[in-house]
Protein backbone atom coordinates (compact mmCIF):
# COMPACT_ATOMS: atom_id res chain seq x y z
CA UNK A 1 0.00 0.00 0.00
CA UNK A 2 1.35 3.40 -0.90
CA UNK A 3 0.62 6.57 1.02
CA UNK A 4 0.63 10.11 -0.32
CA UNK A 5 2.00 12.78 1.96
CA UNK A 6 -0.45 15.61 2.28
CA UNK A 7 2.04 18.26 3.30
CA UNK A 8 4.56 19.79 0.94
CA UNK A 9 8.20 19.19 1.75
CA UNK A 10 10.62 22.06 1.56
CA UNK A 11 14.39 22.00 1.48
CA UNK A 12 16.73 24.69 2.72
CA UNK A 13 20.22 25.20 1.34
CA UNK A 14 22.61 26.32 4.06
CA UNK A 15 25.44 28.61 3.02
CA UNK A 16 28.20 30.00 5.17
CA UNK A 17 27.59 33.66 6.05
CA UNK A 18 30.32 36.23 6.39
CA UNK A 19 30.79 37.88 9.83
CA UNK A 20 29.09 41.02 8.48
CA UNK A 21 26.10 39.00 7.21
CA UNK A 22 25.77 37.18 10.54
CA UNK A 23 25.84 40.48 12.41
CA UNK A 24 23.16 41.96 10.14
CA UNK A 25 20.98 38.83 10.44
CA UNK A 26 21.24 38.87 14.25
CA UNK A 27 20.31 42.57 14.37
CA UNK A 28 17.27 41.93 12.17
CA UNK A 29 16.08 39.15 14.47
CA UNK A 30 16.53 41.35 17.54
CA UNK A 31 14.55 44.15 15.90
CA UNK A 32 11.80 41.71 14.97
CA UNK A 33 11.66 40.37 18.54
CA UNK A 34 11.20 43.91 19.87
CA UNK A 35 8.38 44.63 17.43
CA UNK A 36 6.54 41.35 18.08
CA UNK A 37 4.79 40.37 21.27
CA UNK A 38 5.37 36.95 22.93
CA UNK A 39 2.36 35.43 21.18
CA UNK A 40 3.48 36.57 17.72
CA UNK A 41 7.01 35.29 18.30
CA UNK A 42 5.72 31.89 19.36
CA UNK A 43 3.52 31.68 16.28
CA UNK A 44 6.44 32.64 14.03
CA UNK A 45 8.80 30.10 15.54
CA UNK A 46 6.32 27.26 15.69
CA UNK A 47 4.43 27.29 12.44
CA UNK A 48 2.91 23.84 12.10
CA UNK A 49 0.83 22.79 9.13
CA UNK A 50 -2.38 21.13 10.27
CA UNK A 51 -3.03 17.83 8.53
CA UNK A 52 -6.72 17.38 7.78
CA UNK A 53 -8.31 13.97 7.66
CA UNK A 54 -9.54 14.43 4.09
CA UNK A 55 -5.95 14.97 2.93
CA UNK A 56 -5.07 11.38 3.81
CA UNK A 57 -5.80 8.23 1.83
CA UNK A 58 -8.34 5.71 3.06
CA UNK A 59 -6.47 3.02 4.96
CA UNK A 60 -6.26 -0.29 3.12
CA UNK A 61 -7.63 -3.52 4.55
CA UNK A 62 -5.19 -6.07 5.95
CA UNK A 63 -5.60 -9.30 7.93
CA UNK A 64 -2.52 -8.28 9.95
CA UNK A 65 -3.17 -5.83 12.75
CA UNK A 66 0.14 -4.06 13.20
CA UNK A 67 0.87 -0.57 14.45
CA UNK A 68 2.94 1.53 16.86
CA UNK A 69 2.24 3.68 19.87
CA UNK A 70 1.14 6.97 18.29
CA UNK A 71 1.09 10.49 19.66
CA UNK A 72 -2.10 12.01 21.06
CA UNK A 73 -0.66 15.53 21.06
CA UNK A 74 -3.38 18.08 20.38
CA UNK A 75 -6.15 15.67 21.29
CA UNK A 76 -6.89 11.96 21.31
CA UNK A 77 -8.67 12.36 17.95
CA UNK A 78 -5.29 13.03 16.32
CA UNK A 79 -4.10 9.49 17.03
CA UNK A 80 -6.19 8.19 14.13
CA UNK A 81 -4.59 10.68 11.74
CA UNK A 82 -1.13 9.76 13.02
CA UNK A 83 -1.81 6.04 12.60
CA UNK A 84 -3.36 6.43 9.16
CA UNK A 85 -0.48 8.55 7.88
CA UNK A 86 1.91 5.59 8.30
CA UNK A 87 -0.50 2.88 7.16
CA UNK A 88 -0.96 1.28 10.60
CA UNK A 89 -3.74 -1.28 10.90
CA UNK A 90 -3.71 -1.12 14.72
CA UNK A 91 -2.41 1.33 17.29
CA UNK A 92 -1.59 2.02 20.89
CA UNK A 93 -2.00 5.36 22.63
CA UNK A 94 -2.26 7.24 25.90
CA UNK A 95 -5.77 8.53 26.57
CA UNK A 96 -4.22 11.36 28.60
CA UNK A 97 -0.80 12.62 29.67
CA UNK A 98 1.08 10.24 31.94
CA UNK A 99 3.05 13.10 33.50
CA UNK A 100 0.26 14.68 35.55
CA UNK A 101 -2.10 13.43 38.23
CA UNK A 102 -5.02 15.70 37.27
CA UNK A 103 -6.13 16.57 33.74
CA UNK A 104 -9.11 18.05 31.96
CA UNK A 105 -11.88 15.71 30.92
CA UNK A 106 -12.33 14.66 27.31
CA UNK A 107 -14.54 17.16 25.52
CA UNK A 108 -17.66 16.05 23.60
CA UNK A 109 -16.08 17.49 20.43
CA UNK A 110 -12.91 15.46 20.92
CA UNK A 111 -14.88 12.26 21.53
CA UNK A 112 -17.13 12.87 18.53
CA UNK A 113 -14.21 13.61 16.19
CA UNK A 114 -12.33 10.53 17.39
CA UNK A 115 -15.30 8.25 16.71
CA UNK A 116 -16.00 9.75 13.30
CA UNK A 117 -12.36 9.30 12.27
CA UNK A 118 -12.42 5.77 13.61
CA UNK A 119 -15.25 4.96 11.22
CA UNK A 120 -13.88 7.05 8.36
CA UNK A 121 -10.55 5.23 8.26
CA UNK A 122 -11.91 1.78 9.04
CA UNK A 123 -10.41 1.15 12.47
CA UNK A 124 -12.08 -1.13 14.99
CA UNK A 125 -11.90 -0.45 18.75
CA UNK A 126 -10.84 -4.12 19.03
CA UNK A 127 -7.54 -3.22 17.37
CA UNK A 128 -6.68 -0.26 19.61
CA UNK A 129 -4.76 -0.86 22.83
CA UNK A 130 -4.71 2.13 25.19
CA UNK A 131 -1.68 2.09 27.45
CA UNK A 132 -1.62 3.10 31.11
CA UNK A 133 1.04 3.61 33.73
CA UNK A 134 2.18 1.54 36.70
CA UNK A 135 -0.35 0.53 39.32
CA UNK A 136 1.53 -1.50 41.92
CA UNK A 137 3.10 0.51 44.73
CA UNK A 138 3.44 -0.48 48.39
CA UNK A 139 3.05 3.17 49.44
CA UNK A 140 -0.63 3.73 50.28
CA UNK A 141 -0.79 7.39 49.24
CA UNK A 142 0.90 6.81 45.88
CA UNK A 143 -1.18 3.71 45.27
CA UNK A 144 -4.38 5.67 45.89
CA UNK A 145 -3.28 8.34 43.40
CA UNK A 146 -2.31 5.67 40.88
CA UNK A 147 -5.70 4.00 41.25
CA UNK A 148 -7.53 7.30 40.73
CA UNK A 149 -5.58 7.82 37.48
CA UNK A 150 -6.16 4.18 36.55
CA UNK A 151 -9.93 4.49 36.98
CA UNK A 152 -9.99 7.79 35.12
CA UNK A 153 -8.18 6.11 32.20
CA UNK A 154 -10.75 3.32 32.13
CA UNK A 155 -13.67 5.73 32.06
CA UNK A 156 -12.05 7.64 29.21
CA UNK A 157 -11.63 4.35 27.38
CA UNK A 158 -15.33 3.62 27.75
CA UNK A 159 -16.18 7.10 26.48
CA UNK A 160 -14.17 6.27 23.35
CA UNK A 161 -15.74 2.78 23.01
CA UNK A 162 -12.46 0.96 23.62
CA UNK A 163 -12.58 -2.71 24.53
CA UNK A 164 -9.13 -3.14 26.10
CA UNK A 165 -6.87 -1.25 28.50
CA UNK A 166 -3.25 -2.26 29.01
CA UNK A 167 -1.01 -1.44 32.00
CA UNK A 168 2.22 -2.45 33.74
CA UNK A 169 1.94 -4.05 37.20
CA UNK A 170 4.78 -1.94 38.66
CA UNK A 171 7.30 -2.66 41.40
CA UNK A 172 7.35 -3.75 45.02
CA UNK A 173 10.33 -1.38 45.55
CA UNK A 174 12.08 -3.94 47.72
CA UNK A 175 9.84 -3.02 50.65
CA UNK A 176 7.57 -6.07 50.59
CA UNK A 177 7.44 -9.49 48.96
CA UNK A 178 6.03 -9.66 45.40
CA UNK A 179 2.95 -11.51 46.65
CA UNK A 180 1.69 -8.51 48.64
CA UNK A 181 1.57 -5.92 45.81
CA UNK A 182 0.16 -8.57 43.46
CA UNK A 183 -2.77 -8.96 45.84
CA UNK A 184 -3.17 -5.17 46.04
CA UNK A 185 -3.14 -4.84 42.24
CA UNK A 186 -5.80 -7.54 41.94
CA UNK A 187 -7.86 -5.67 44.52
CA UNK A 188 -7.57 -2.47 42.44
CA UNK A 189 -8.63 -4.35 39.30
CA UNK A 190 -11.65 -5.77 41.13
CA UNK A 191 -12.65 -2.29 42.32
CA UNK A 192 -12.22 -0.90 38.81
CA UNK A 193 -14.42 -3.65 37.38
CA UNK A 194 -17.18 -2.63 39.78
CA UNK A 195 -16.97 1.01 38.65
CA UNK A 196 -16.87 0.33 34.90
CA UNK A 197 -19.13 -1.55 32.52
CA UNK A 198 -17.23 -3.84 30.18
CA UNK A 199 -13.62 -2.76 29.65
CA UNK A 200 -11.13 -5.66 29.69
CA UNK A 201 -8.05 -4.87 31.78
CA UNK A 202 -4.86 -6.27 30.26
CA UNK A 203 -1.71 -6.99 32.28
CA UNK A 204 1.55 -6.45 30.41
CA UNK A 205 4.59 -8.46 31.43
CA UNK A 206 7.76 -6.58 32.34
CA UNK A 207 11.48 -7.20 32.04
CA UNK A 208 12.75 -9.11 35.06
CA UNK A 209 15.02 -6.98 37.20
CA UNK A 210 15.14 -6.57 40.95
CA UNK A 211 11.71 -5.75 42.35
CA UNK A 212 9.77 -5.56 39.07
CA UNK A 213 6.36 -7.25 39.12
CA UNK A 214 4.92 -9.31 36.29
CA UNK A 215 8.24 -10.46 34.90
CA UNK A 216 7.39 -14.15 35.23
CA UNK A 217 4.39 -16.21 34.18
CA UNK A 218 4.02 -17.27 37.82
CA UNK A 219 3.54 -13.65 38.90
CA UNK A 220 1.08 -12.97 36.09
CA UNK A 221 -0.90 -16.02 37.20
CA UNK A 222 -0.78 -14.77 40.77
CA UNK A 223 -2.23 -11.44 39.65
CA UNK A 224 -4.99 -13.07 37.59
CA UNK A 225 -5.87 -15.51 40.39
CA UNK A 226 -6.83 -12.52 42.53
CA UNK A 227 -9.17 -11.04 39.91
CA UNK A 228 -12.80 -12.05 40.34
CA UNK A 229 -14.11 -11.38 36.81
CA UNK A 230 -11.83 -13.59 34.73
CA UNK A 231 -13.64 -12.63 31.51
CA UNK A 232 -12.50 -9.04 32.01
CA UNK A 233 -8.78 -9.61 32.49
CA UNK A 234 -6.12 -10.52 29.94
CA UNK A 235 -2.39 -10.51 29.25
CA UNK A 236 -0.32 -8.51 26.78
CA UNK A 237 2.89 -10.38 26.00
CA UNK A 238 5.82 -8.05 25.39
CA UNK A 239 8.28 -10.33 23.58
CA UNK A 240 11.22 -8.02 24.26
CA UNK A 241 10.54 -8.13 28.01
CA UNK A 242 10.22 -11.92 27.80
CA UNK A 243 13.64 -12.07 26.14
CA UNK A 244 15.19 -9.87 28.84
CA UNK A 245 13.55 -11.89 31.63
CA UNK A 246 14.78 -15.16 30.15
CA UNK A 247 18.27 -13.69 29.77
CA UNK A 248 18.28 -12.68 33.44
CA UNK A 249 17.06 -16.15 34.46
CA UNK A 250 19.69 -17.80 32.27
CA UNK A 251 22.40 -15.66 33.84
CA UNK A 252 21.24 -16.65 37.33
CA UNK A 253 21.61 -20.31 36.38
CA UNK A 254 24.84 -19.75 34.41
CA UNK A 255 23.18 -21.04 31.24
Amino acid sequence: MSLRRSSRLSTTVHTERTPEERSTFKRQLEEQDVEEGPKQKMQRRKKVEIVKSNDLPTRGESPWKVGPHVSAAGGVENTIINATSIGATALSLFVKSQRKWELKELTPASISTFKSRLAEFGYSPDHILPHGSYLGNPDQEKRDKSYTCFLDDLKRCEQLDFVLYNFHPGSCLGQVTPEEPCALIAECVNSAHEETDNIVIVLENMAGAGNILGSTFEQLKLLIDGVELKNRVGVCLDTFCVFISMSVAAADFNV
